[in-house]
């Protein structure tokens, strides 16, 4: 494939479908390894219109050209920010306004940073969202479906442990993080020592730690 840019502007094809629970960063790491595209960049030229760092896994910009550039089928960009993003999350605990603000973050791709207009950046959460994965959904996912994914309730600065297997979930080093647009990748494409594990727990205290409630 030529390396102009330019060339690169015709709407994606073949859309594969969103899988149940994925986060749209998932969805679009395996729309990359679909497109045969040799970098990220190409990809991210054919979903967002811009070569520009649009897709982060925690709060990615630009959704109303990603949905515009994909007709819709995957959703609105309102309903992808809520239900595909991290922004679902604490849409629960923002005012309205400030919800305004971030989705407008979110849908353009020269409006403010979502996580200054979130507040994480000065709050105790932290504007840092580790991907994590369970070993036991990886290895199901492989199975059933043929590829990983990175499941958005997982994703959630609450949640440590797997609801459906009951284990601890694990996060990548911050030396695996994917940075921007360097590279797009599924929980498969990670070996062992890319992981790091929470603490060992008690039973008990595993219980205690599912998460109980899903974002409306």
């Amino acid at each position: 494939m030529s390396t102009d840019v330019g060339l690169l502007d015709d709407y994606p094809i073949n859309l594969p479908s969103l899988v149940d629970g994925e986060t749209l960063y998932s969805w679009c790491g395996r729309y990359h390894r679909l497109s045969g595209n040799v970098n990220a960049r190409y990809s991210c030229v054919q979903l967002f219109g811009t070569s520009r760092p649009s897709l982060k896994h925690d709060f990615p910009k630009n959704l109303l050209e990603f949905s515009k550039r994909t007709g819709n089928c995957l959703g609105t960009a309102e309903t992808l920010a809520l239900e595909r993003t991290l922004l679902g999350y604490y849409a629960n605990f923002i005012s309205l306004p400030r919800y305004q603000k971030a989705l407008a973050a979110v849908c353009n791709q020269r409006a403010a940073e979502p996580k200054h207009l979130l507040g994480l950046m000065a709050s105790r959460v932290g504007a840092s969202h580790p991907l994590k994965a369970c070993p036991e959904c990886i290895q199901h996912d492989l199975g059933e479906l043929g590829f990983s994914r990175w499941i958005l309730e997982h994703q959630w600065p609450s949640v440590w442990v797997c609801r459906h297997h009951g284990i601890l979930l694990r996060r990548l080093k911050s030396s695996a993080q994917p940075r921007e647009l360097w590279d797009w990748t599924l929980p498969e494409d990670h070996p062992d020592n890319d992981w790091e594990s929470l603490p060992d727990l008690k039973a008990a205290s595993i219980g205690l730690l599912p998460v109980q409630w899903a974002p409306t």
